[in-house]
């Protein structure tokens, strides 16, 4: 009884992200309805996914849809919810690799929610920043990370914004306080005020054939306007390809304002960096497939957040997945079913 009412529940739940998230997907790029229609009727695909994939032209069938992303995500049932819930990930997977910290968080109501014993109220962000050089806050639903420093008479934003007291974050709703995290400067351009950081998006699974975990894609994202510029990373040598920004599937071998090279640029201790996601995620036998974000530093590399799953539409720009390793990953585990 239970278990019936608990597959019901997962069906109901699951219709309603096809809505959301494929029926009702953004429209990035302005195609037209029939355009839409027919992303949906070929197999679930968004208007975007539509435009980036070049599906006018290339075969549906190569590709994962959004559909079959929305049921890829139960490949971690039932830890899956655990492992996406911010806080439980950070200190878990900080045992194994260096997490940034979360000091707290901001609830829906307004409230902090303490996550360590520097920060038990909100008053304790003074004390915590005369002793920090500075404070991440954090808006998980886009990443955006905007940074609070310490002046001599009271704090500053990173934009040079003044403030003696606390009062604005009573408007906050599930934002997290953070450190702040030091940047390498390998891409040759100031990242430290940007509002997402330059982060590499790591996609590990556990093979099907030998049970060893493994890296299977990579991804490097730079900030740039209202969108991304998203570079895929060679997994042996760790250097960046030419960069899409997915506002308008234009493409980038330099940053569009600071002219800085991305085409071609190597990521620092690409093999360390590697070698430390996977010795982490070995620790966990219960999971197979996790996406780590990780930002470079001048001394190593961060994990600032871990998930259970990922949007797939990034990765499939670079030709689709279906018949490829995370396709075949995903069908090992029975969750594309009629794929073949």
């Amino acid at each position: 009884m239970i278990r019936t009412l608990k597959n019901i529940l997962q069906r109901i739940k699951r219709n309603f992200q096809f809505w959301r998230e494929v029926v009702f997907a953004k429209n990035t790029f302005g195609i037209s309805l029939f355009a839409r229609l027919k992303a949906l009727l070929i197999g679930g695909f968004t208007p975007d996914q539509y435009v980036l994939f070049d599906l006018k032209n290339n075969n549906p069938k190569d590709y994962l849809s959004q559909l079959e992303a929305i049921k890829a995500r139960a490949v971690n049932t039932p830890f899956r919810q655990i492992i996406n819930n911010r806080i439980v990930s950070n200190k878990a997977f900080g045992h194994y690799v260096r997490v940034q910290k979360i000091y707290g968080r901001i609830n829906g109501e307004g409230r902090l929610i303490s996550n360590s014993k520097e920060l038990r109220q909100k008053d304790d962000l003074t004390k915590l920043l005369n002793t920090q050089e500075a404070l991440s806050f954090i808006k998980p639903s886009v990443e955006h990370q905007y940074s609070i420093m310490k002046k001599d008479e009271g704090f500053i934003f990173e934009d040079g914004h003044g403030f003696s007291s606390w009062e604005w974050t009573d408007y906050l709703r599930n934002w997290y306080i953070a450190e702040r995290i030091s940047l390498h400067d390998y891409l040759g351009m100031d990242s430290s005020k940007a509002k997402r950081l330059p982060a590499i998006k790591l996609i590990v699974l556990r093979d099907p054939a030998s049970k060893e975990w493994k890296v299977a894609f990579a991804l490097h994202n730079i900030a740039y306007l209202e969108g991304s510029l998203i570079s895929k990373l060679d997994l042996d040598k760790g250097t960046l390809s030419a960069a899409y920004y997915n506002r308008d599937n234009s493409w980038h071998s330099v940053h569009p304002e600071s002219l800085a090279r991305i085409e071609g640029v190597v990521i620092p201790n690409w093999q360390d960096v590697k070698e430390g996601i996977l010795a982490a995620s070995a620790n966990f036998h219960f999971l197979y497939y996790l996406v780590y974000t990780v930002v470079i530093t001048e001394d190593g590399f961060v994990v600032t957040n871990v998930k259970a799953s990922t949007e797939l539409t990034s990765v499939q720009v670079w030709g689709g997945q279906s018949k490829k390793e995370l396709g075949n990953f995903f069908k090992a585990h029975g969750l594309l079913k009629g794929r073949k």
